[in-house]
């Protein structure tokens, strides 16, 4: 229903929440169920979330016929999916972000988009390579949360580390974070430069 609401009102792409790569393995009806995509919401992005390079791209070409893009959640800083080293976990594991895109990258003939924070901690911002590490393993896209995954969703969003990425980079640069009116929006863009603003 969100979803519809966000399209009639003109947002350009819809996600869906995360899925666990895991269920849709498996089949888990809850995960499956998930997956589900009416016309009204399109275009519509999956977001996928897990640690393992096989279970991915299995998962990704299971679903890949109801979604218009796979996308791959790297940024969630929630405990329980860190505890599963995935979403945010993951930027602390560079090569196997590689192998994750990379391996879903092959089996999918839509695009594969990715979305991920700045880094793990203000000591460790490696966003930079991140996004060189997905756009060399086939993504599409990339879209920067401006926190690190430790703050969650404290503190302000880094938009200055976002700028950095776009001139980095040739795929996509969509940003998020703190955006919360039409002006913000325009404004962060002119800051960073991205092709694209994402509203949590």
């Amino acid at each position: 229903t969100y979803r519809i609401f966000a399209r009639s009102f003109g947002c350009g792409l819809t996600f869906s929440e995360m899925v666990t790569s895991y269920g849709i393995h498996f089949n888990h009806k809850k995960s499956c169920k998930l997956t589900e995509i009416t016309d009204h919401e399109r275009p519509c992005a999956l977001q996928l979330f897990g640690s393992e390079p096989d279970i991915m791209a299995d998962a990704a070409k299971k679903v890949e016929e109801q979604a218009d893009i796979i996308d791959i959640n790297m940024g969630c800083p929630v405990p329980k999916i860190l505890k599963a080293k995935s979403g945010g976990y993951l930027m602390q594991d560079e090569s196997r972000v590689g192998d994750i895109v990379s391996k879903m990258a092959k089996v999918l003939k839509k695009p594969l988009t990715v979305k991920t924070r700045i880094g793990w901690d203000r000591d460790n911002i490696n966003v930079i390579r991140i996004a060189q590490i997905a756009e060399n393993s086939g993504a599409s896209a990339i879209t920067i949360h401006g926190r690190t995954v430790r703050q969650g969703f404290s503190g302000e969003a880094d938009y200055e580390t976002i700028s950095r990425v776009k001139k980095k980079v040739g795929i996509p640069v969509i940003v998020s974070g703190d955006i919360g009116s039409s002006g913000e929006a325009q404004r962060v863009l002119e800051i960073t430069g991205c092709d694209g603003v994402m509203i949590g």
